[in-house]
């Protein structure tokens, strides 16, 4: 996961899941529908941020409630770091 800062007063998401990593397009939609729904329930919790995610090899292999634990880790990391500057 990446990060910066924005002026528009809303997080955004953007996603790098490359066909190498995570090979079938089911899965891959699978996970920005979930991470998209994720920031969407969420956002008013979230700085303003640019934040882009990055599927990295095993990710179509997490079930959904995986998936959910690891996105709330990842953006618990996320709100500490950006309070922090």
């Amino acid at each position: 996961m990446l990060a910066r800062r924005n002026s528009l007063g809303l997080p955004r998401i953007g996603f790098i899941l490359a066909r190498k990593n995570i090979k079938r397009a089911v899965q891959r939609n699978r996970i920005k529908r979930f991470c998209r729904e994720y920031l969407r329930l969420n956002q008013h919790q979230l700085p303003d941020l640019d934040i882009i995610l990055m599927g990295r090899k095993g990710l179509d292999q997490l079930s959904d409630e995986q998936l959910h634990k690891l996105l709330q880790k990842l953006f618990e990391k996320l709100k500490k770091r950006a309070s922090r500057s």
